[in-house]
């Protein structure tokens, strides 16, 4: 093999490898409705990502009082 082909094996590998983590902390994660930390307010299961982090990692943002939540049901310090 040459270098150039080792190199997208290497880049396929760590890829498939983000992909598998990502998808058993998000299959270990929290996805019920759960209620906002700071209000109280109750958050739907389906979701509309805000930002780029959560599109990608998962979470909410709360549509009374604007705090962030991860898809654990945390708060997030912003």
């Amino acid at each position: 093999m040459d270098a150039i082909s080792t190199f997208l094996l290497a880049m396929s590998v760590a890829a498939a490898m983000w992909i598998a983590l990502l998808t058993y902390g998000s299959i270990r994660g929290k996805h019920l409705p759960t209620p906002c930390p700071d209000c109280g307010w109750e958050l739907r299961a389906l979701r509309r990502p805000t930002t780029i982090k959560q599109l990608i990692w998962g979470g909410w943002t709360c549509p009374v009082c604007g705090c962030h939540i991860d898809k654990w049901g945390m708060r997030l310090s912003e």
